[in-house]
């Protein structure tokens, strides 16, 4: 049996042991499939571990047992990559975020990568919220 899927999409958890797998799975689509998230291009990874953080809410109920057994689940560390079969004119991206970090009084935090004379490269980068609308349409 052979499968060819269009896209192909990998949700784990975001542990340094599974992204070294993750690595070897990657270097075996990229023959046939272009990168779209995280990172914008096929290059090697930055670093030795890349993963995001879900940010959760649970019922009460499910909070309070977290608490009893001193686990977080709020924040959820997982690994996220996103892959489309190779065409004949990729999508090319200036910088994908790969993570919301903060909100402060005056802006929002990202993790974004970006491709620097030819390498993934990760930067945090900040939005101003006086440069940002709500979907009204009136600023922060």
């Amino acid at each position: 049996m052979s499968i060819d899927p269009e896209y192909v999409i990998w949700i784990e958890p975001g542990t340094s042991e599974f992204f070294k797998e993750l690595k070897k799975l990657r270097e075996n689509v990229l023959d046939h499939y272009d990168v779209l998230y995280p990172c914008p291009n096929a290059t090697a990874c930055p670093g030795e571990w890349c993963h995001q953080v879900l940010r959760t809410s649970h019922d009460p109920s499910i909070e309070r047992l977290s608490q009893l057994v001193s686990l977080d689940r709020k924040i959820l560390p997982m690994t996220a990559h996103v892959y489309r079969r190779k065409r004949p004119q990729a999508l090319i991206n200036e910088a994908t975020t790969i993570r919301y970090i903060n909100e402060t009084k005056f802006s929002f935090e990202y993790e974004v990568c970006y491709l620097d004379n030819g390498v993934n490269t990760n930067a945090v980068i900040e939005i101003q919220k006086k440069t940002a609308q709500q979907s009204s349409g009136k600023s922060f």
